[in-house]
């Protein structure tokens, strides 16, 4: 190996190009033989911030007003981020669906883990009645009848004996 040091007469520079065009050319760096490895070098380990996705859904609530957002249907973002600021810590009612990968949400009222109300809430779209009647043991009436959220209806049967 010794004999390496005099037997490498080579230079070596550099130039990067890419669509902006040809770099400088780097200054004329004269090769050196690798005598010995030595221990490899110790860096301190990078931290580097969690990846938080810009919020594609975002409301901020500065006023003393409660909200519905109301979406028809539904959102869906499997790898985005909803996020939601109420520092007053108002009623925020979010009806349709929303498929997101991070719900993130300041409030006034989370002292801990799971204590801002959020989840899903089964809306009552549609009931059946039974209703029964009678007459002194003269007559019985047995309806069955369909009541719906926007206040239609239907009787879907109806016996009178």
């Amino acid at each position: 190996m010794a004999g390496l040091t005099n037997a490498l007469p080579y230079t070596f520079t550099v130039t990067a190009t890419n669509v902006a065009g040809n770099s400088p050319v780097s200054n004329a760096t004269p090769a050196t033989p690798l005598l010995s490895l030595g221990p490899a070098p110790v860096d301190p380990p990078v931290v580097l911030d969690p990846f938080e996705p810009t919020a594609l859904i975002d409301i901020d609530l500065p006023s003393a007003s409660a909200v519905v957002v109301d979406i028809p249907g539904y959102v869906a973002i499997p790898q985005g981020r909803i996020h939601v600021d109420n520092p007053n810590g108002l009623d925020v009612g979010i009806t349709g669906g929303v498929l997101a990968a991070q719900f993130d949400v300041v409030d006034s009222r989370d002292t801990g883990a799971d204590t801002v109300p959020i989840g899903f809430v089964q809306a009552v779209v549609q009931r059946k009645f039974l209703i029964k009647s009678s007459l002194a043991g003269v007559a019985t009436s047995t309806a069955i009848v369909q009541v719906n959220q926007n206040g239609a209806y239907a009787i879907n049967s109806w016996v009178v004996q």
